[in-house]
This record gives C-alpha cells, sequence and structure tokens, in this order.
C-alpha cells in the first residue's frame, strides 16, 4: 500500500505541474481571425460602434460591418505587437491587402499586484486599428492611414495582478500593414 501511495502521490505532483505549465500558457495566449473587407474600408462599420446608438461597450455590435462572413484564417499568437508586414501576408490569411483581423483573449495587467496602475498604449498601425480592454474602448483609430509613431494612444486604470479581456481589430485596405502596440506605466 505504501508503494502505491508513493507513485501515486508522485504521479499526481507531476500532473499539477503539468496542468500548472499548461494553464499559464493558455492565460497567455490570443486567438485571431482574420476575414475579407468587402467594402471600402471607411465604410467599414467601427467595431463597437452602432449608427444609431454611437459607441457602446455591451459587445452588441462586436465586430464591423463589411466583412466578409468567411474566416480566412485563425489560430493563436502570443502578444498583439511588433507585426510589420508590409507588402506581404497579413498572418496566415492568404492576402496581403483587403484583410481585417479580429484578435481577442486575456491579458495580465502590469504593476504592482494588488495596486491600481494606470497604463498608457501608443499603437502604430496601418490601417486602422481598435482595442477594448474589459469593456472599455482604449484605441479608436479606425480609418485609412499609414504607420507612423504613434497613429493612436490611450490609457487605461485597472487592478494590476488581473487578468481582463481584451479585443484588438486591425484592417489593411491597400499598401503596407502593420500592428505595433506598446504600452508604458508613465505617461512618456
Amino acid at each position: 500500500m505504501y508503494k502505491f501511495m508513493k507513485w501515486f502521490t508522485i504521479w499526481l505532483f507531476v500532473w499539477m505541474v503539468f496542468f500548472s505549465i499548461v494553464n499559464k500558457v493558455k492565460a497567455g495566449a490570443l486567438n485571431y481571425k482574420t476575414y475579407a473587407v468587402t467594402t471600402y474600408a471607411p465604410n467599414l462599420e467601427f467595431p463597437f460602434y452602432d449608427n444609431s446608438t454611437g459607441y457602446n461597450t455591451d459587445g452588441s455590435n462586436s465586430s464591423p460591418n463589411g466583412l466578409g462572413t468567411t474566416v480566412l484564417s485563425s489560430g493563436t499568437i502570443s502578444k498583439p505587437s511588433g507585426y510589420y508586414w508590409g507588402s506581404g501576408q497579413v498572418l496566415d490569411s492568404g492576402r496581403s491587402e483587403s484583410v481585417a483581423v479580429e484578435i481577442t483573449g486575456y491579458i495580465t495587467w502590469p504593476g504592482t499586484t494588488g495596486q491600481q496602475t494606470t497604463v498608457y498604449f501608443g499603437v502604430a498601425a496601418d490601417d486602422g486599428v481598435f482595442m477594448n480592454i474589459d469593456g472599455t474602448n482604449v484605441i479608436e483609430d479606425w480609418q485609412q492611414q499609414g504607420w507612423g509613431y504613434w497613429n493612436a494612444t490611450g490609457s487605461l486604470t485597472k487592478t494590476a495582478g488581473q487578468q481582463y479581456e481584451i479585443t484588438v481589430w486591425v484592417y489593411e485596405w491597400g499598401g503596407g500593414a502593420a500592428l505595433d502596440i506598446n504600452y508604458c506605466m508613465t505617461n512618456s
């Protein structure tokens, strides 16, 4: 009986460590889907926007109108930053133009755990970009534009160490494509 308990305890410990590692990996992964853009981008309705009620945060219009109904590709990424596709394919969509990307998942808020921390975001995107964190529209820059530092900025205060839901939309109409979201804890 002792030998069985010893092996069972070792097995249980290994399983707990494995399960803990798997959960940490899942918590950091972001999901994405790519879509065909079927209308000239300024007519592509802004995410979380309704023409009759304006901006909303309840998710009732969580994707822009004007997208094709077919998902071109989907997968996971580790961060929504550092993508400079240029005239190349956007993620694995098979397209370099007329494409939109939806990124969803959870992020762990930086700072000293348990303390309220203001995070300042800077986004370089080509073309439009939109970012919603925990029901708050942080970046709203849904327009035709070239890449530049920083097309849009925003800030949000949350509790450090907590996980919050994030949705990022970016679209590419023509020319080069890029998405680079950076943050800092001081407004600089």
